[in-house]
């Protein structure tokens, strides 16, 4: 029920949320709409990911057989060919997973039903179905900050830390230019779902009711259809719980549940098990893997190169990250002068937990046998896991802190705001090269800044 009282409350935070929106609206129009480039804003990765709503609402062909038609006779660009197939046992399968699709399903059926009202080509890959994909990827973007400020709002952060809070999400990192350029790739509808997932846990370590483990479980289904991997987010749990003392408490509570267990076990299975339904209609085989040779090598991760590389070095590209990741070691040898004993314990659990985390997921991603995961601005595998990094800014500025400590973390996420803004403009127009960047090309077009 909508509550005036309770939105004129939260004004600052629409306003906040209005303004990201209509910075990133514009920007995607400007770059992927306001020309021929609609035509080609589904590319590489996204192709196979869109793929399987004209199979599904247009073709009615699983197997992908209107491919050659649509991707090579009709290319709108035949520089940007690109071969999602993958052939298992003589049967056509989509080698990337049906969750982005999923994501996008009611976008693409608002744009199917505007084609067959007006009388226009309902082949899914006309203009209407291009905005309506953007508008998807606008939503998805806005849902996942709100979300996070939700979290923030829970975690009793201030209310000027939590716009802080929104704006660097939004503007200082790469997600940016995954939602106005590359918004047919899976991250941003990954990053607004593992939102969803950081505000279900949350919100039930917090209130302890387990209605929001349901949407938690709900979110986590989601994920893993998008991209399984995602599956490590509920590592982030005891980071989310606080404290060890709440996270014992949550666990009690849930265990003694059997209903809530079973069915938060159920639910992501089943959302997830929709994969296994589609290789069964396209294969007769339930299990496919569709990345052929490619894979983990968890013995040679390459984490130093995932982090700092010119070539696509999470630290590099996305500064603001490494920044975030160093207030919170500060934070964590702070911690070790505090006099209140819960207080130090809570917020060595919290600094503990967050790095933990975050070095399980720079190990597992450094360890696929494209770390830096081909063409890309910045380190993409890292979007989604965007909100664990900047609860943790939120909750680390949060505490007691002097002054200039404060204005020094702001003033350098400023600083990235602006950075990454710049370099997203230099990447759309090719300035930054989508694969083969090194040291002495990174600072010739730093320089430009």
């Amino acid at each position: 029920m909508f509550r005036l009282s309770s939105f004129l409350k939260n004004a600052h935070y629409h306003l906040c949320l209005l303004f990201i929106g209509a910075i990133a609206f514009a920007h995607q129009y400007k770059v992927s709409f306001s020309s021929d480039e609609w035509s080609k804003v589904v590319k590489v990765d996204g192709k196979g990911y869109y793929a399987y709503l004209p199979a599904v609402f247009v073709y009615q062909d699983l197997n992908f057989g209107f491919f050659e038609e649509v991707e090579i006779e009709n290319a709108a660009d035949p520089n940007q060919i690109y071969w999602y197939i993958y052939n298992f046992e003589g049967n056509r399968t989509n080698k990337y997973f049906a969750g982005t699709a999923l994501c996008i399903s009611p976008f693409f059926l608002l744009a199917h039903a505007y084609s067959y009202l007006s009388g226009g080509e309902m082949s899914g890959f006309s203009f209407p179905y291009m905005f309506m994909l953007g508008m998807s990827a606008l939503f998805y973007f806005l849902l996942g900050i709100h979300l996070l400020r939700k979290t923030l709002e829970l975690s009793s952060v201030k209310p000027w830390l939590i716009v802080l809070t929104m704006l660097a999400l939004a503007f200082s990192t790469n997600l940016y230019y995954y939602t106005v350029r590359e918004f047919s790739m899976s991250h941003v509808y990954s990053f607004a779902w593992v939102s969803v997932f950081v505000f279900g846990v949350k919100s039930y370590f917090v209130k302890q009711n387990t209605k929001h483990l349901l949407l938690a479980a709900l979110a986590l289904g989601i994920v893993l259809l998008i991209r399984p991997v995602n599956g490590l987010i509920v590592f982030s749990i005891p980071f989310l719980a606080g404290s060890l003392e709440s996270l014992k408490a949550g666990f009690k509570n849930y265990l003694s549940q059997k209903l809530v267990l079973i069915s938060t076990i159920l639910i992501p299975l089943f959302i997830a098990s929709i994969q296994l339904m589609i290789y069964k209609v396209q294969t007769g085989k339930w299990l496919v893997y569709s990345y052929a040779e490619e894979g983990f090598n968890f013995t040679s991760p390459e984490m130093f190169n995932f982090l700092f590389s010119y070539k696509k070095g999470l630290f590099v590209y996305t500064p603001a990250t490494f920044f975030i990741v160093l207030l919170v070691l500060l934070m964590l040898v702070f911690s070790f002068a505090k006099k209140k004993v819960n207080t130090r314990d809570e917020a060595r659990f919290q600094s503990l937990s967050f790095l933990g985390f975050f070095l399980l997921i720079v190990y597992v991603l450094s360890s696929w046998w494209m770390w830096f995961y081909g063409g890309s601005f910045g380190s993409r595998a890292m979007i989604e896991y965007y909100p664990f990094i900047f609860l943790a800014f939120a909750l680390s500025l949060n505490k007691k802190s002097k002054w200039w400590f404060k204005v020094l973390f702001i003033a350098l996420i400023l600083a990235c705001i602006q950075l990454n803004m710049v370099q997203s403009k230099q990447y759309i127009a090719g300035a930054i090269h989508w694969v083969d960047m090194d040291k002495e090309w990174y600072w010739r077009i730093f320089k430009l800044w």
